[in-house]
């Protein structure tokens, strides 16, 4: 017969509560209603006293998927290479808001740009029995990332960092940067060279070994040898020299299995004309025959160091008192353009005198040369014998 009146007294596991209070009366009905509650996941023994005697039956609550919170780990800090296959792996463990596991959650995990699964595989992965779910990650592009996971609440995880560094095994010279090309080859006016290195994905390569060699040694670099790249992957080289020249540079890396990258450029060293010199040889001739046919010869040179310049040339002309131009003979003639940084002109005349020639040069980079003389004492023909010798 049902007992009305009795008092059930409950005996409940950790994690569970009685909404109606851990005793309770039987009704008419000889019953209790009784309303458990949780936030322990899993199955739990309840058991029910009266009178001395109990009973005990089996609940089972379940995680809420609904509040599932991500809380995201990566296998280590060591940088990968960003080749497409060197994988960092991501691991999501997946609870809800009382700490209980959640297997079979789906997780998503939230990838930058650049950030890509292994073999082209899924972001959405379902956690597994111990509520974790698992992803490995690669890079072809060098740099630091932030990765969060997210599940059922949809609230990103706390945030990972991995970083990706370029390969050096695929290191290559991607340009050589030449700084003030056409520079003055005095010596100390310098050139800068940037070689940059780059690996097969264009990323740049820090701390590699760059090599720059000159097709001359009278190109100065400086470090001679070896420099490795910086920050933005470049190896910084300067060069100087006082030969002015066109140089072919070759710069080199080595990659893996002894392979080698190199690239060359060319940088050019240009005379300094502001500073050149304008000379004559002989400055002076005492005694040309005038007859005509005897010849003095005349070097003009326009150099900086031994550097020859570039530049236009003319002659202005003094001859002696009623002396015309058709009397001696210039050749071949009197305006001309440096080769070479030098030019030679012949005289000859048929009357006596004391000639004067001043040469006047301008180099190319609009620079006008001091004017240098030439004399030239031209004596009556029968006062020698034969034709006479320049010095």
């Amino acid at each position: 017969n049902p007992l009305q009146g009795q008092e059930v007294t409950l005996t409940l596991p950790q994690g569970v509560t009685s909404k109606t209070g851990n005793t309770v009366t039987t009704n008419a009905a000889g019953k209790v209603d009784i309303e458990l509650m949780s936030t322990v996941a899993g199955e739990h023994s309840i058991t029910a006293s009266v009178n001395n005697a109990q009973k005990t039956v089996t609940v089972k609550f379940k995680a809420d998927f609904s509040t599932g919170q991500a809380i995201l780990e990566v296998d280590g800090s060591t940088p990968k290479v960003a080749n497409d296959n060197d994988a960092f792996t991501l691991t999501a463990t997946v609870k809800d808001q009382y700490g209980n596991l959640l297997p079979g959650a789906v997780v998503v995990f939230n990838l930058p740009r650049g950030v890509k699964p292994l073999a082209d595989g899924n972001i959405m992965v379902n956690a597994d029995k111990e509520g974790k779910a698992e992803l490995k990650v690669v890079s072809v592009t060098a740099g630091t990332y932030e990765i969060t996971a997210s599940a059922g609440n949809d609230q990103p995880s706390n945030a990972q960092s991995v970083t990706f560094v370029a390969d050096k095994t695929t290191a290559t010279i991607s340009s050589i940067e030449v700084i003030g090309n056409r520079a003055v080859a005095d010596g100390k006016t310098k050139q800068t060279y940037k070689v940059t290195v780059t690996d097969a994905n264009n990323n740049l390569l820090k701390d590699s070994d760059v090599t720059l060699t000159a097709s001359s040694e009278n190109l100065v670099l400086d470090p001679k040898g070896t420099a490795k790249t910086n920050e933005q992957g470049q190896a910084v080289f300067t060069g100087s020299t006082t030969i002015a020249a066109t140089y072919t540079l070759t710069a080199k890396v080595e990659q893996a299995n002894g392979q080698v990258s190199t690239k060359t450029a060319e940088s050019k060293f240009v005379a300094d004309d502001k500073n050149a010199v304008l000379a004559a040889s002989p400055e002076r001739v005492d005694s040309l025959v005038a007859d005509g046919k005897t010849t003095a010869t005349m070097t003009v040179t326009l150099m900086a160091g031994v550097n020859p310049v570039g530049g236009s040339i003319w002659v202005d002309i003094e001859a002696p008192e009623g002396v015309t131009e058709k009397d001696y003979q210039f050749l071949p003639s009197k305006a001309d353009h440096f080769s070479g940084g030098k030019i030679t002109r012949t005289f000859s005349t048929s009357k006596p005198g004391v000639y004067t020639f001043t040469f006047n040069a301008l180099t190319y980079g609009g620079y006008e040369m001091t004017p240098v003389k030439v004399t030239i004492n031209a004596v009556a023909a029968e006062t020698e014998n034969g034709e006479e010798e320049m010095p």
